[in-house]
């Protein structure tokens, strides 16, 4: 009985197991054919809308990029994949056939047939649609190209005949704007002026009667042609607005088809789902006994591996937003413990940097209130030039000892006064008060000028005084007064009046011109009564033409410079007046002058003025020749320090990319802690390039140069992934360029000139947010001797790189400082470092050559000139692309370098690699250990301290161990202490921080090359 019992259980079992299997089976058949379905449908959304896509940049670009290129770019793909999307539907139109499901079976039958058919109705309707505009926009048969040439012929029939011209012009315009807008009234405007520019044509008595036919006969061409657009354009709208129904209308099937695919799911899902739950019972229980052993493993790791790298996070993190005093955990002394020791070595070397800038800051503070000290006593100090400061109230808050000797009162007595109660007569006391008033209040400058002024005891002293307005560190105005007694000068004049046959002689013997003149028309104009020797020269006239003229029919462009409004302020009120140095031009004369207006006792006014012409060219030569020279001199001071930073930094990042890279040769491929490692090191390549522009700002820095041509870099730069990614970026840029064919070689570093390339490119697109054109243009030019001497070039043949862009240009202000390191108006740490700029001019200085910029409100043109090059054969680079074998034979090395983590790191990279490895930490202790036992290698450090240097190392060690072979190691670029230690043997150079691989390839080819 029991037998039976457990064969019936068993037989049950058995049947209910089978049934179940029978039933998910079907279910699984019924997900999969809703799937494929789905799939179908989602498949068709998709490549419909990728059709039509590219279809709309079809129409969107054909007018800016050609319409047989936009056509291959854009139509043709287009078509290709509405015939996939066909290709689809018939594949569904099988599935749905041979599909039973009743979600799917009540969808209306049509709709889904029309859903099927949308696809080739779409084909249809875009190949209309683009033979339409073919036939609109053909280059040469097309109507818009018919119509330009008819617009040409009568350009040519209607030239000379100014009104026929107009019309024709107002014809042409509303043409262009019916294409630019295509708004139809603007056709039925132009087809009015073409009635009107007819009738004109049959009255014009001009005309001969073959001639007007012709007209005539372009008019009624224009015409039909403007009807057949209008008629291809009403039929390109209905293609779109077909579009547009066709989109409406199979979009709820489409979502129908889904919504029942997912419903078909559902309910095998649910069928599945009745089967499996007992079977959930002991998942679940299983499940529950996985957690729990999960649980257990977690918090083994948490408490091993991942706190730890937690907690380096948290300390990196607030490190980051300023707390330098935070400081990792040290608690294991496996890997992580080393990345937490190296953390805690680079915060303390941030924060005894960061403490030393702020010592640098407080010297230099105090050195500058110095230097104020001492320049308040020289002015102070000044002999005879009164100087006096008044605050918003005109108080006085400075009185020198000069203005004590001028006006009699003290510095005690002075201090705190008022200026019109000190030294300012009754009468001038209103005009001075409102003119200090207008210049703190309203930014109205007082004019420099002659006045007569009071002593403390009444008399009067006559001074010429100048007036500068300076502002405080908190903001605050402060006017200064700087008086020059002119007691002297007046006295000299005094006595000029009383002799005249001593005037007559100087007037003759002057180096400076004068001219006297007398009033004319009540002092509204003046008449030259006399003129010296020294004016004549000055003005290229003679004194007999010029005697009894008007100043403004002999000089006209003095009515615009303020020479005649001086000339009767002067005649109206006695005061000298002094003009800032102006340029005078007329269509004869051109020049710079410095003039002096006085009134003598006998009425008539007299011009004192010197020839600035030559100073002037002068001052600005020079002021070109200071700018240069600053801008040298600061970039040679920014770059030393950038290159000590640099070099400082390459160290530390050794340790960042290093460490990483041997931690990931010993952790398994599934390891979850490989992505933030190797996290670590990428952030650590990447902070490497970034030093790297850090040290083509440390001028000097010698870099290998190679003779290639410039069109060669230019068409490298424009096949590389960045010229593409930027093309990507920025799609409504278009990129030209114009490269002389005839270009000389150049002796240049191809990277560098490269980077130069794509630096100014990627700044020009970036600062264009309007579709535009940059332009890379090359050639070669001799530039003029005067302008060579100007820009402190030799006037020899240079090839000129030029990269022109049409944005919104470069504001003047921002000029002079664009090349700096770190200047810059683009967000930090999104598009750059702020290091581009600079970096393309300590190139081109390092190559000898100049850089200029010309910037407006059109666009930047950069022009680089670099020295050709005497070479003529281009040697082509060496192909680094072979893989490599690098891996060693038990070679002996010895490693010289006196960063502990730095020997580590090439120690253990050498251990992996199979070599026999030992290290030291000077290049005394090199020079000892080899003396005692001989290696295979030696990678030396190029700057150890204390202690000699690696060139040095090296140049000992090769007197006791000849043609020993050597790498050398350096967080600078080449520098000369390099080149000098490959030049005395080494085999090479690589610089930190280097990978494995770099390693390994420099020290398989040092191993394998010949002895020097």
């Amino acid at each position: 009985m029991i037998f039976f019992l457990m064969l019936f259980l068993i037989l049950l079992i058995a049947t209910t197991a089978y049934v179940s299997f029978l039933t998910i089976r079907n279910s699984h058949k019924d997900m999969q054919q809703s799937t494929e379905i789905g799939q179908h449908v989602l498949e068709m959304d998709r490549g419909q809308e990728r059709a039509r896509r590219l279809l709309d940049e079809f129409f969107l670009h054909y007018q800016t990029m050609g319409l047989q290129k936009a056509h291959e770019q854009y139509a043709q793909p287009s078509i290709r994949q509405i015939a996939q999307v066909i290709s689809l539907s018939r594949e569904l139109k099988q599935t749905l056939f041979h599909s039973n499901q009743d979600s799917i079976s009540r969808i209306n039958q049509v709709d889904v047939n029309l859903y099927l058919a949308s696809s080739k109705r779409f084909a249809d309707t875009s190949i209309s649609a683009i033979e339409l505009l073919s036939r609109r926009a053909a280059p040469v048969r097309g109507i818009e190209a018919q119509l330009y040439t008819i617009a040409n012929e009568f350009k040519n029939e209607l030239k000379g005949t100014i009104q026929l011209e107009s019309l024709r012009k107002e014809v042409c315009s509303l043409i262009r704007r019916y294409q630019i807008s295509r708004k139809r009234h603007l056709m039925q405007s132009a087809y009015n002026s073409l009635n009107i520019l007819s009738q004109a044509v049959s009255k014009s008595t001009t005309l001969q009667n073959d001639h007007k036919e012709r007209i005539f006969t372009l008019i009624h061409s224009c015409r039909n042609l403007g009807e057949q657009l209008l008629t291809v354009d009403r039929e390109i709208f209905e293609k779109m607005r077909d579009f547009s129904i066709q989109s409406q209308i199979i979009s709820p099937v489409s979502r129908a088809l889904i919504e029942a695919t997912n419903n078909e799911i559902k309910q095998a899902q649910q069928r599945i789902d009745r089967i499996h739950r007992l079977a959930r019972i002991i998942i679940l229980t299983i499940a529950l006994i996985a957690i729990m052993a999960m649980s257990s493993i977690v918090r083994l790791l948490d408490n091993t591996i991942t706190g730890n790298i937690l907690k380096l996070t948290k300390s990196a993190n607030e490190f980051g937003r300023g707390d330098m005093d935070v400081r990792a955990s040290e608690q294991s002394k496996d890997e992580l413990g080393q990345l937490a020791s190296i953390f805690n070595n680079m915060a303390s070397q941030v924060q005894d940097f960061v403490n030393n800038l702020e010592q640098q800051v407080a010297q230099r503070t105090a050195a500058l209130s110095e230097s104020e000290e001492r320049f308040r006593n020289l002015v102070n100090d000044l002999p005879k030039i009164a100087v006096q400061g008044y605050d918003h109230e005109r108080r006085v808050i400075y009185w020198n000892r000069a203005s004590t000797d001028l006006y009699g009162f003290s510095e005690q007595e002075a201090l705190g006064l008022k200026l019109e109660d000190l030294i300012i007569p009754e009468q001038l006391k209103d005009n001075v008060t409102l003119a200090v008033q207008n210049w703190y209040e309203n930014d109205i400058a007082v004019p420099a000028s002659e006045l007569i002024l009071r002593h403390k005891n009444g008399h009067d002293v006559p001074v010429y005084s100048s007036h500068v307005m300076l502002l405080s560190n908190q903001g605050k105005k402060t006017m200064y007064c700087v008086d020059i007694d002119l007691a002297d000068l007046k006295f000299a004049q005094a006595m000029t009046r009383r002799n005249e046959s001593l005037y007559r002689q100087l007037f003759n013997h002057s180096t400076s011109g004068v001219a006297v003149y007398e009033a004319v028309n009540n002092g509204q104009d003046f008449i030259f009564k006399d003129l010296n020797k020294a004016g004549e020269a000055m003005d290229r006239v003679s004194r007999n033409s010029l005697l009894g003229r008007r100043v403004t029919d002999a000089f006209p462009g003095t009515k615009n410079l303020g020479l005649l409004t001086a000339l009767r302020h002067t005649w109206k009120t006695g005061e000298p007046v002094i003009l800032p140095d102006f340029f005078y031009h007329d269509d004869e004369l051109q020049c710079w002058r410095k003039n002096q207006i006085y009134k003598v006792p006998s009425g008539e006014i007299v011009s004192v003025f010197d020839d600035l012409t030559k100073e002037k060219q002068l001052e600005e030569e020079k002021h070109s020749v200071e700018a240069r020279l600053n801008r040298a001199h600061k970039m040679e001071a920014i770059g030393l320090m950038a290159g000590g930073v640099a070099h400082d930094l390459n160290n530390i990042l050794s340790g960042i990319t290093g460490y990483p890279e041997l931690l990931l040769l010993q952790l398994p491929k599934d390891s979850e802690l490989r992505q933030p490692i190797e996290a670590i090191k990428e952030s650590g390549k990447r902070a490497a390039d970034v030093v790297a522009d850090l040290l083509t700002v440390a001028r000097g820095v010698a870099i290998r140069k190679e003779t290639v041509n410039m069109n060669t870099l230019v068409m490298q730069y424009l096949d590389s992934p960045e010229y593409h990614q930027l093309h990507a970026s920025h799609p409504h840029i278009h990129y030209s360029k114009t490269l002389s064919t005839d270009l000389p070689n150049l002796s240049c570093s191809p990277l560098h000139i490269k980077k130069c390339i794509m630096n100014l490119v990627t700044n020009a697109a970036e600062a264009m947010d309007k579709p535009g054109s940059i332009t890379l243009s090359t050639t070669t030019v001799v530039p003029g001797r005067k302008w060579a001497r100007e820009n402190g070039m030799v006037q020899n043949e240079y090839i000129v790189l030029t990269i022109t862009d049409t944005g919104a240009g470069i504001p003047q202000e921002n000029i002079d400082h664009i090349f700096e390191p770190f200047y810059t108006k683009k967000v930090m740490g999104r598009s750059g470092t702020g290091l581009g700029l600079a970096v393309v001019w300590n190139t081109v200085e390092d190559h000898d050559g100049k850089i200029f910029v010309e910037s407006s409100d059109k666009g930047t043109r950069f022009q680089l000139y670099f020295p050709i090059s005497d070479a003529e054969n281009i040697v082509p680079p060496p192909n680094d692309d072979t893989p490599r074998e690098y891996i060693g034979n038990g070679e002996h090395i010895l490693v010289v370098d006196d960063e502990p983590v730095l020997r580590d790191i090439a120690c253990q990279m050498l251990q992996s690699l199979n070599y026999t490895v030992d290290f030291v930490s000077s290049g005394e202790l090199a020079i000892d250990f080899l003396k005692k036992s001989s290696v295979d290698l030696l990678i030396l450090d190029m700057l150890m301290d204390p202690g000699i240097n690696g060139c040095q190392t090296y140049k000992e060690i090769l007197r006791f161990v000849p043609g020993q072979k050597a790498i050398i190691v350096s967080g600078f670029s080449e520098s000369d202490d390099v080149l000098a230690a490959l030049a005395l043997g080494a085999s090479d150079f690589i610089k930190k921080p280097y990978s494995m691989n770099q390693l390994g390839c420099t020290v398989q080819d040092a191993l394998n090359s010949s002895t020097h």
